[in-house]
């Protein structure tokens, strides 16, 4: 499964771009990384780590967080917690 399926960060890293009204060459300067890794990024190539993340979605005026939605469902049946305990799903939220 590609870790990027549910939680596209190249789309939201562009659209932080875009609503900062920068190009990639000062984005990547203002973020403390090259332009060619934010291109790489863009393209979906490449997954920056948390705190790179941040940055470039700051630029934007945008906001990560973290929201857990309680337990996955049991693992025999995936309905409800009552035949095992799964941890609760975490689900990345980025908002402007």
């Amino acid at each position: 499964m590609d870790p990027t399926e549910d939680f596209p960060i190249s789309g939201y890293v562009r659209q932080s771009r875009r609503r900062a009204a920068t190009n990639q060459r000062e984005l990547a300067e203002l973020a403390g990384i090259t332009q060619s890794t934010l291109s790489r990024i863009e393209a979906g190539r490449s997954i920056p780590n948390v705190a790179t993340l941040l940055r470039l979605l700051r630029v934007g005026g945008m906001h990560l967080a973290v929201v857990t939605t309680g337990a996955a469902g049991c693992r025999r049946c995936r309905s409800h917690p009552r035949h095992g305990t799964s941890p609760a799903v975490a689900s990345p939220l980025i908002s402007a």
